[in-house]
């Protein structure tokens, strides 16, 4: 499965990138949000469930959710086409989707108090660490190894 998701993935934050772009470009105040998906299941790893989307402004009512990417990877998932993604489109795009917790949003250069040794990061979304002044790569399992689980109670 991972396999199959490799390459899509990387144009999945293009939709999201691009998204914001054409919303901008429309007028229309958006940013990027980072964060994490949530699981339905106590004690449930979510260390899978990075994942980033836009968020945009609706006069008089607020900042409302745009992820293009759930909804392309909703339709490679159950193979649909287009025609047939009504109630992903629906629920991705305005929905209210609360499995998401937000880590970041609207956010270049994150700096870190005290600040870290490596400069900003780009953005916060994955967990971070330093050794003796150098950086951890959190993409690295060899390097960074880590767990995220929740529970209700």
């Amino acid at each position: 499965m991972a396999g199959r998701f490799s390459a899509p993935r990387r144009f999945l934050g293009n939709l999201r990138l691009n998204s914001e772009s054409l919303l901008r470009a429309a007028g229309v105040p958006a940013i990027d949000v980072c964060g994490i998906r949530m699981d339905t299941k106590d004690g449930a790893d979510m260390s899978g469930g990075y994942h980033c989307w836009a968020q945009f402004c609706v006069p008089g009512c607020g900042w409302a959710t745009a992820d293009p990417a759930d909804v392309r990877k909703a339709m490679l998932t159950e193979n649909i086409e287009l025609k047939d993604a009504g109630k992903w489109i629906d629920f991705f795009w305005l929905g209210a989707d609360g499995s998401r917790v937000i880590l970041e949003r609207g956010a270049r250069g994150v700096a870190f108090a005290p600040a870290q040794a490596a400069g900003e990061l780009n953005y916060f979304m994955y967990p971070y660490a330093e050794v003796d002044g150098k950086a951890l790569n959190y993409l690295s399992a060899k390097e960074f190894s880590y767990k995220v689980t929740y529970n209700t109670k």
